[in-house]
């Protein structure tokens, strides 16, 4: 679909930095810094057992929040657990099951 929004010129921006290279423009937030942020915030509550929800283990937002997920949990000393990591899919009907 980006492909096409591109080759058609249609005005567009998306949200959140495409998989693959394709001529759009994009904003984005820093998901890295973000999760970095979040997972430090709970381990100086304390917390060591700390666990990541994230979308398809496929998708750029789910690889850099899970990097800065584990690079907060690797700077504090803890050696992150992948049976702490769960993966899913980001939907409506997930949200609602919840």
């Amino acid at each position: 679909m980006l492909r096409r929004v591109s080759d058609q010129k249609f005005p567009a921006v998306l949200l959140g930095r495409p998989a693959d290279p394709v001529p759009v423009s994009w904003v984005n937030n820093d998901n890295v810094q973000a999760a970095h942020c979040a997972t430090k915030h709970l381990i100086d509550l304390g917390h060591r057992r700390i666990g990541f929800l994230g979308g398809a283990s496929e998708m750029v937002v789910t690889i850099d929040r899970v990097t800065g997920y584990r690079n907060a949990l690797l700077e504090a000393g803890i050696e992150p657990d992948p049976r702490l990591e769960v993966s899913s899919f980001f939907s409506n009907r997930a949200a609602i099951l919840a």
